[in-house]
C-alpha cells in the first residue's frame, strides 16, 4: 500500500512477544558512545584503573597516619601495609612468646642496624621477656626489660611511621592498642674530611657531612653551653625532610627564631632536598642576585655565628649549612681571618676587598676609558693602546666581553674536572688561549692583561659561591660602561649600591654597620681588630625600626 502524499507512512506492527533487532545493532553507537563500539576499552580500562589505584593507595596511606594503635595484631599489619604499601625494604616479622603473647616487630633495611636489632631487641625478648600475657610484657618493656633509653611508648600510627622511617624498630603486642619503637638506627655514612669549598690555612680540618645528628654534634663540642638550642621540625609534605634550627638564648633575636620556623614549616614543596630550597624560603627579595643568606660546610663558622646572636639552620642529607641574617662584609670575610694575627689579617682583608673591586670594577673602566675617555689615559700608554689595536677587526667591548665568557666558561668547566687538574686549567689554560689569541689578532693584550688579574681577584673571595654576584655584576658595569662610558659606570654602580642599600635579611640592613652607620660593630668589618678589643659579648647594632630584628654586627668569630 502506497503511503497518503504528505503522511507518513506506517512501520509494519512488530511481532508480539518478539523483540526486532536490526541486522547493524553491534555496529550502531549507543546512546552515550560518540562512535561504533569495536572492541571492548581493556586498554584503556586498565590506565583507569592504574591512575585511580595510585589514588587510592595514597589515600589510604595518608588515612592510616591518622589511626590509633590498634589492639590487634592483624589490623596493625593491616595499617601499616596501607602506610607503606608493598615497599621491599620494610620488613615484618612476628615472634610468638610462649602460648599467649605474640609480638610483631617492624624494620626498616638499611636504616636499622641489623646487629642493634638481634642484640637488643630480639634476643632479649626471645630469652628475658615474660611470657604469661601481654599486660606482664608491657609492664617488662616500660621497665627494665630493654635498654634505658632506647626504648618509648607510641599511641597514634602517625608517630609509628615516622619512627620507622627514622631507622627505629617497632614492636607491637597483640592484645594492646599501642607499641613501642626502640632506638636502633645506624646507617652508612661517609667520613668526616677537610671543608672542600672553604679551605684554610689554619684553623681545624673538619666539615660538615650528610647526617643531621653529626653536624648538630660538631657545633655541640664546640658550643658547650645549656643555652644552645636545637629545634627540629620537618619540611616537605612527601619526604618529611628533618630540618634543625641552631641558636643560643639570649644571643638570638626571639622574633628572628620564630620567623626562622615559621618560614619552614609553610614550605611548599613535597620534596626538600638540598639548602638552596631553604635559602629560598628565608631570602627577603628571592630575585636580586646578591644573597641573603650565608651558606658554609664549616663547624666552626657556625659556632662563631651562634655566638654573634645569628640563626643556623641544617637539613638532613646536606653537608651544608645555612646561617641568618646575613651581612654583605660576611662574603668578604676568610675563616683565616681569625686564625692569624690580627696584622696579617687585617692586610689580607683589605687585599680580598680590592681584589673584589678589581674583578668588579677593572674590566668595565679598562672599557670606559680606552672607548669614550681616552683624555684620561697618559700619552704615552695611549699611544701604546692605539699601536695595539692597529689592524684588529673587533671594537673593545666586543673583545672584552668575549674573553670575559670566555674565562668564565673555563672555570665552569674546571669544576667538572678533578681538584688535581682544575685550578691549573682555569688559570694556565686561559692565558695559554688568550695569548694564542693575541698572536693570531683578535684581542690586545691590555685587555688580556685586565681579563688576567679579574680571574685572580675571582679565586681571592673565600667562597666560591660568593664570587657568583661579584661575576654578575662585572657583566652589567661593563654593558653600562661601554653604553655611556665613565658615566654610564658611575650610574650603574650607584644603583647597585643603592639596591644592596635596600636589602634586608631577616629585618637586618644588608650593608650595616657601614650603612646605617653604626659606632659599634667597626672592628670587625673592614679590618680585623686585635682580640683584646673584641673581649665580652659581640655588639649588637640593635633593633630594626621597620623589620623589628635585632641586628648583629660582624662580631668575634673564629
Amino acid at each position: 500500500m502506497r503511503p497518503v502524499e504528505g503522511r507518513p507512512a506506517r512501520r509494519p506492527p512488530a511481532s508480539r512477544g518478539k523483540a526486532v533487532m536490526p541486522a547493524n545493532f553491534l555496529s550502531q553507537p549507543l546512546p552515550f558512545q560518540k562512535r561504533p563500539l569495536k572492541e571492548p576499552p581493556v586498554t584503556a580500562l586498565r590506565e583507569h584503573l592504574e591512575a585511580t589505584g595510585g589514588e587510592i593507595e595514597s589515600w589510604l596511606a595518608e588515612l592510616a597516619l591518622h589511626h590509633s594503635v590498634p589492639a590487634r595484631t592483624p589490623d596493625m599489619v593491616r595499617l601499616l601495609e596501607d602506610a607503606f604499601g608493598k615497599s621491599a625494604d620494610v620488613k615484618f616479622r612476628q615472634l610468638r612468646l610462649g602460648r599467649r603473647v605474640e609480638v610483631l616487630v617492624v624494620a626498616l633495611d638499611g636504616m636499622a642496624g641489623d646487629a642493634l636489632l638481634n642484640d637488643f631487641v630480639l634476643r632479649p625478648l626471645l630469652e628475658r621477656a615474660p611470657t604469661t600475657s601481654p599486660a606482664t610484657l608491657a609492664r617488662w618493656l616500660d621497665g627494665p626489660g630493654l635498654p634505658e633509653g632506647t626504648v618509648r611508648p607510641v599511641h597514634d600510627m602517625g608517630r609509628v611511621v615516622e619512627s620507622v622511617l627514622d631507622g627505629y624498630a617497632l614492636l607491637h603486642v597483640d592484645g594492646l592498642a599501642r607499641a613501642w619503637v626502640v632506638e636502633v638506627r645506624e646507617f652508612e655514612h661517609r667520613s668526616i674530611n677537610d671543608p672542600a669549598t672553604e679551605g684554610t690555612v689554619g684553623g681545624p680540618r673538619e666539615s660538615f657531612i650528610e647526617v643531621l645528628r653529626v653536624n648538630t654534634a660538631a657545633i655541640r663540642r664546640r658550643v658547650r653551653s645549656s643555652l644552645l638550642r636545637v629545634d627540629e621540625l620537618t619540611a616537605g609534605r612527601i619526604s618529611r625532610t628533618r630540618v634543625a634550627v641552631l641558636h643560643i638564648t639570649g644571643r638570638a633575636d626571639p622574633g628572628t627564631v620564630a620567623e626562622v620556623r615559621r618560614r619552614l614549616a609553610a614550605a611548599p614543596w613535597d620534596m626538600v632536598f638540598s639548602e638552596q630550597q631553604v635559602e629560598a624560603l628565608l631570602e627577603d627579595r628571592s630575585l636580586s642576585f646578591f644573597p641573603q643568606v650565608r651558606t658554609t660546610e664549616r663547624p666552626d663558622v657556625c659556632a662563631a655565628a651562634l655566638s654573634e646572636g645569628r640563626v643556623v639552620v641544617l637539613v638532613d642529607g646536606t653537608p651544608f649549612a645555612v646561617i641568618v641574617p646575613l651581612q654583605f662584609w660576611d662574603l668578604l670575610q676568610s675563616p683565616d681571618d681569625y686564625y692569624l694575627r690580627w696584622p696579617f689579617a687585617t692586610t689580607l682583608r683589605l687585599l680580598r676587598l680590592g681584589a673584589v673591586l678589581l674583578m668588579t670594577l677593572g674590566l668595565p673602566f679598562y672599557v670606559a676609558i680606552s672607548t669614550y675617555n681616552q683624555e684620561l689615559i697618559p700619552r704615552e700608554f695611549l699611544f701604546s693602546l692605539a699601536a695595539s689595536r692597529e689592524g684588529l677587526p673587533l671594537p673593545t667591548v666586543v673583545e672584552a666581553l668575549g674573553l670575559a665568557l670566555f674565562f668564565d666558561l673555563i672555570r665552569e668547566a674546571s669544576t667538572r674536572l678533578p681538584r688535581q687538574i682544575g685550578g691549573a686549567l682555569t688559570i694556565v689554560g686561559g692565558l695559554v688561549i688568550g695569548d694564542t689569541a693575541v698572536r693570531a689578532g683578535l684581542v690586545t693584550a691590555p685587555t688580556l692583561i685586565i681579563i688576567g688579574a679579574s680571574a685572580v681577584g675571582a679565586f681571592v673571595v673565600p667562597a666560591f659561591t660568593t664570587a657568583i654576584p661579584f661575576r654578575i655584576m662585572n657583566y652589567v658595569l661593563l654593558i653600562a660602561a661601554a653604553t655611556l662610558g665613565l658615566f654610564g659606570l658611575a650610574m650603574a654602580s650607584l644603583v647597585l649600591v643603592a639596591h644592596m642599600a635596600s636589602l634586608r635579611s631577616l629585618g637586618v640592613p644588608y650593608l650595616a654597620p657601614i650603612a646605617p652607620m653604626r659606632p659599634r660593630g667597626q672592628e670587625d668589618v673592614l679590618i680585623r681588630a686585635p682580640w683584646l678589643i673584641q673581649k665580652g659579648q659581640p655588639p649588637l647594632i640593635g633593633t630594626d625600626q621597620k623589620g623589628g630584628a635585632r641586628a648583629p654586627a660582624s662580631g668575634r668569630r673564629p
